[in-house]
Formats: C-alpha cells, structure tokens, sequence
C-alpha cells in the first residue's frame, strides 16, 4: 500500500534489533532510557539522533507511522508493535522479546549502546508511609491523569482487573520497592486482585454512572457517544461539549472533573469514543458478538453486546 511507508519500518525495527536484540529492550535501553514511560515527537527524535540511527530512517516520519490513534501526541513501548509490520508471524515473539530480557540485559546495562551514550535505569524511589497514595501519586505524575495510569501503567490488557502481578511488573518498571507492602496495603479485601474502585473510587463512581446513562438510552455506547458527545462528527469531544453531554444525560457526578479525569494523554484537550470504550468492532460490522471493552470489569456499557451494527 505504502511502500516508502514500510521501508521506514523495515528498517528502523532492523537497526532496534541489530543493536539491542529486541524492541523491548530497544525502548528500555534506548528509546526511553531515563524510564519516562512515552516519548513525544520532540524527544523520539532526539533519542534516534542519540542512537544515530541509520541516514534510512526519518525519526519524525517514523514517529507519526507508530502513532494508533486519533490525538495521539506521544508514544509508549506497546506502539513499538507498528514494526512487526511485514514480520513474519513466527519471527514476531523474537523481534519483540520480552520483559523477562531486560532482567538479563540490565546487569550489563553500562556495556549496552544505552549505557555508552548516557542512558540510565529508573531509579528506585522509596514509598512514604501512605504507600498507596504515593504510588497513586506517582503513577498519575508519570502518565498524566488517573485514567491513563489505570490504563497504561497497570491494566494494560484492559480486563478490568490488576492481579499483585501486574502490580510487580508496573513497580519494576518505575523501580519501586517493597512490592509486598505495597499490595497488602492496596488489596484492602484480600480477593488477589484489584479494579478501579480500589485505585480512584471518585474515577470509578463517575465513569460507572457516565456508562449507565448511556445504556439507559442507548442500545450501544457508540450510539450514545455520537448522539451526544460528537454531534458534528468531529470524532472528538472537547470539555465543554463533554460537560454539556453529561447535563444532557442527567449525570450528578461533576463532569469536568471527570473530563480530566479520563484525558489519556498529556497536553490533549479533548477526549474520543476509543478512550473510553475500546472499540473491538471499528469497522461497525453487524454482529451478536461483544465489541467494545472497558476499564470496568463490570456494569452497564462494559461488553457491548448488540444484536446490530448501530449507525453511524
């Protein structure tokens, strides 16, 4: 389809790989080095004049193939997965790797290509004494709002729930100690797993009761999104539209603070149907099967199950 398009892929994944082993060590060890956690277009680019990548690759050019969605102003490691493009599928596992490499890769670090031009790991950053609202606290520092950390730094395959697993993976990569503590204090029932009730109850109350609005009037989120919140099909809502929808559906949670609380990435100022409901079905296909998921692992608006493609 493009083919200027995947010789910038082809080799920016091929110089990842030569030099790092993997993508996932790509981003860890060179891409994102200080642990940010995303990168925006300025500092991609900086971090490939670092890595001096090959004259083949354009860093800006690149960047804007790895962006996925509508607004996206920064990239994170999952974005990365734009350059197993014209993989083959039995080659991807390897070309991506692991985050059990970087357990590995970390103790030679300082000989690494990172290492040489500067790169460092997140340091380890000790908890006070309110162990779960720091990292609360900290989590939203780094992603930007409680939303985005929920989403990106700990439910990233967004089944609703996080088990002490995740957890350990989510605190390994910003470095943080003490895993075990931390879980007891946030695992307040004991299940073995937690939601966004237990992360940010004021997020997970107001986006239970957006989504219940919605379902009260509408056969699918996708119908009540565009009917209310992009009605010039913009496909974006900024603050005020979203605050005037919510009036419109009667929500009694404050709508502008739950704006901001949904707001996905740093610096955006409007919000899009797939920030809220992951769309499983962008094509709109007639289907009986569940097409959207959410961050709630239960309640209205959360499967999406339609009997037919609603309009568009």
């Amino acid at each position: 389809i493009d083919p200027a398009a995947q010789a910038q892929l082809d080799n920016c994944r091929q110089y990842f790989f030569d030099t790092f082993g993997c993508l996932v060590k790509a981003w860890h060890f060179g891409l994102d080095a200080c642990g940010l956690g995303r990168l925006d277009s300025d500092s991609f680019v900086e971090a490939c004049e670092r890595l001096q990548m090959p004259v083949s690759v354009t860093p800006k050019s690149c960047f804007r193939l790895l962006l996925a969605r509508l607004g996206q102003r920064s990239i994170c490691m999952e974005d990365l997965r734009a350059l197993l493009v014209g993989v083959p599928p039995e080659l991807r596992p390897e070309t991506w790797g692991s985050e059990a490499d970087l357990a590995t890769a970390s103790s030679s670090s300082s000989a690494s290509p990172a290492g040489r031009s500067g790169g460092a790991k997140p340091a380890k950053q000790e908890l006070p004494s309110d162990a779960v609202e720091n990292f609360r606290k900290l989590l939203i520092q780094k992603f930007g709002s409680p939303y985005a950390a929920w989403r990106k730094g700990l439910d990233l395959d967004l089944n609703g729930v996080v088990t002490q697993k995740d957890l350990s993976e989510a605190c390994r990569r910003l470095g943080i100690p003490n895993i075990r503590r931390l879980w007891k204090e946030i695992d307040i029932r004991g299940t073995g797993q937690i939601t966004l009730q237990d992360f940010d109850p004021e997020l997970a109350s107001g986006l239970a009761e957006f989504m219940q609005r919605i379902s009260e009037r509408f056969a699918h989120p996708r119908q009540g999104w565009q009917s209310v919140f992009d009605k010039s099909r913009q496909r974006r809502c900024d603050q005020k539209s979203f605050v005037g929808g919510c009036k419109e559906l009667g929500l009694s949670s404050d709508a502008a603070a739950l704006f901001k609380k949904l707001l996905l990435e740093p610096g955006r100022h409007f919000l899009v149907y797939d920030d809220i409901w992951v769309d499983l079905n962008p094509n709109n296909f007639k289907t009986g099967a569940r097409d959207v998921k959410t961050v709630l692992k239960h309640g209205p608006g959360s499967t999406g199950e339609v009997t037919e493609a609603p309009p568009r």
